[in-house]
């Protein structure tokens, strides 16, 4: 399956059942921050857990169009026209979870202008730097 981003959109995922004590996303706002991102994460007895995030701001035009003009003509004339290579900006997020709950999915925050890359769920949290 290729790889794609996910715009929020309060969108229902449904996740692997288990018992976890962290939900860590990878994340990241488009045209500018994204404050008060909220998530639910419902368990299987339909108890819920909802948290608040803000999310960064993807980027700003940058110096590497040089590098993406050195791929430019494999492109078609279609898919570069307009393009700006900017530098991106990605952040970790860490979501503390019932652990003695089954989780059953999570709903994202209402917004095409969050961009959920990864979803994790784990039993120790993953040092993000």
């Amino acid at each position: 399956m290729p790889w794609t981003s996910l715009p929020a959109r309060a969108k229902t995922i449904t996740l692997p059942a288990g018992q976890f004590n962290t939900l860590q996303m990878l994340a990241t706002g488009v045209q500018g921050h994204q404050t008060a991102q909220t998530f639910t994460v419902t368990y299987t007895d339909n108890s819920t857990a909802t948290f608040t995030r803000e999310f960064q701001r993807l980027g700003q035009p940058a110096s590497l169009l040089r590098r993406k003009q050195a791929h430019h003509d494999a492109l078609p004339e279609h898919e570069h026209r307009g393009s700006q290579a900017v530098n991106v900006s990605v952040d970790g997020y860490v979501c503390v979870l019932d652990e003695t709950r089954t989780v059953k999915n999570i709903i994202l925050s209402n917004n095409g202008n969050l961009i959920v890359l990864s979803l994790m769920l784990a039993n120790d949290p993953v040092s993000v730097p």
